[in-house]
């Protein structure tokens, strides 16, 4: 990974990002621009403009794991790499954000375990 790794993450150099079952609220700032797969499992995350912020700033993404968070809304932020988002275990009431990520090209959407 080219960036340094956020202190409570752990990353590989195969663009993988593990921040899963940390009690984070949120997604960590310093994210590698070059993560493939990020996984923020388990944790507290909720909706904010950051969320969006910080993942619309990684470019490479094609993987988000989200299960089991706290959140409200399909996270809304345009990703034309983004082919999986896993969101079950959270309190999904508004899904307004998944029309960004579909015309994005978003291929796998996973709401139940």
């Amino acid at each position: 990974m080219a960036a340094a790794c956020p202190s409570m993450c752990r990353c590989t150099a195969s663009g993988r990002v593990f921040c899963q079952d940390k009690g984070l609220t949120e997604v960590p700032a310093n994210i590698p621009a070059d993560v493939k797969y990020l996984y923020l499992q388990d944790n507290k995350i909720l909706n904010s403009p950051e969320l969006n912020e910080r993942l619309a700033r990684l470019p490479r993404l094609e993987r988000l794991f989200l299960y089991n968070n706290l959140l409200e809304h399909v996270p809304s932020f345009d990703s034309s790499t983004l082919n999986e988002l896993v969101l079950y275990g959270n309190q999904i009431r508004s899904v307004d954000g998944l029309g960004n990520l579909l015309a994005s090209g978003l291929s796998t959407l996973s709401e139940t375990s």
